[in-house]
Formats: C-alpha cells, structure tokens, sequence
C-alpha cells in the first residue's frame, strides 16, 4: 500500500506519483518490458470489458463497473491504437489492432447506453480503418455498421450514408449473406 495512493470515498487505487515515475523512467524504458507491460494491461481491461460489457440482455446490470473504470479502459484503447501503428494501408502490430477491435465489441453497448457516442464514434472508426488494412472484410464491415448506427440516430444523415455505403462495400468484398442484408437494412433506413 505504500506504492499507491487510496482514492477517498472510492474501493479503487492509484499508483502513487513517484511509484509512476520509477514505472514510466525506468522500467518502461527498455522497448521489450514496455510493450509486454502494455499488452498486459491492454488484455486485462480487454478481458473486464468482455465480463462486465457485453450485449446480452443483463449485460447493463454490471454498466456501473465499466463507468467506474473508464479512465483505464480508455487508456487501455488509446495504448492499443497507438501500438496498432494504422498508417493507410499497413498496420504495424497486428495483434494490438485484433485486442482494440475485442475491446470495441465488448464496449460497444456500453458506449451506446451511457451516451458515449462521440467515444464509440472514434474507437470503431480507428478499429475500421485498421480492419480494412488487413482486408479483414467482414469485422471492418460492422465497425462501419456502428459508425453509421450512430450517426443514424444522430439524424447526420450524410455521414450514415457515408458509413452505411462503407459497411456495404466492405460485405460485399468479404461478408455472409446475413452481413450483406444488415448492409441493405442500414442503407434502408
């Protein structure tokens, strides 16, 4: 308890400020233990995102962790864009791109729920341009969908129609049947 600080009025704690110094100078400074430290911390908030998140029907029950732990598990998304190094049409780490799109998928009712749309918008747009440079067709496909369901409800018609257009085209170079008619029904509507 010495390394970290008790947070007031919360069951949560933080690294103290010279505990995250030491972390960040010298542990941190070898490229190897700072990737494996990363990834460490990438999959535990991936995994406490895939428990608590979720898109079954009592998945909302448990909203109120992920809301208390969002600082880290934004973090943890940023970390994983970052490491993914998306530049146009290559991705220098395939693995951190795989683990941001499960933490996406985990997050995205919450986003949607307790209104982080703007959130959810910028997460499954970095996830979709990432997707798309692998030509992973048919999970590129529904980060489109989310971008346009949420532009959608946000009555940016123009921008829904963008996405909608994206998540077509991307089913039609490599989805099912079944994500080729979700593409008809966003377009629909």
């Amino acid at each position: 308890l010495s390394l970290v600080d008790i947070l007031m009025g919360e069951e949560r704690y933080a690294l103290h400020p010279l505990t995250r110094n030491f972390v960040r100078e010298e542990l941190l400074s070898d490229v190897q233990i700072a990737r494996e430290t990363g990834m460490s911390f990438a999959n535990y908030w991936t995994a406490y995102a895939q428990q608590y998140g979720g898109d079954s029907k009592e998945s909302y029950k448990t909203y109120d962790r992920l809301e208390a732990e969002w600082p880290n598990l934004e973090a943890a998304a940023e970390w994983l864009w970052q490491t993914a190094g998306v530049r146009s049409k290559s991705v220098g780490d395939e693995q951190a791109l795989h683990i941001l799109n499960d933490l996406v998928e985990a997050l995205s009712q919450f986003l949607w729920f307790s209104g982080r749309w703007n959130e959810a918008l910028q997460l499954s747009t970095r996830t979709f341009e990432g997707l798309r440079a692998l030509n992973n067709w048919s999970v590129a496909g529904w980060r489109a969908y989310d971008v346009a369901w949420i532009c959608y409800h946000r009555a940016n018609n123009d921008m829904a129609t963008e996405w909608a257009d994206r998540s077509d085209e991307m089913w039609r170079l490599g989805g099912s049947k079944y994500e080729q008619a979700t593409g008809m029904y966003i377009r629909g509507m």
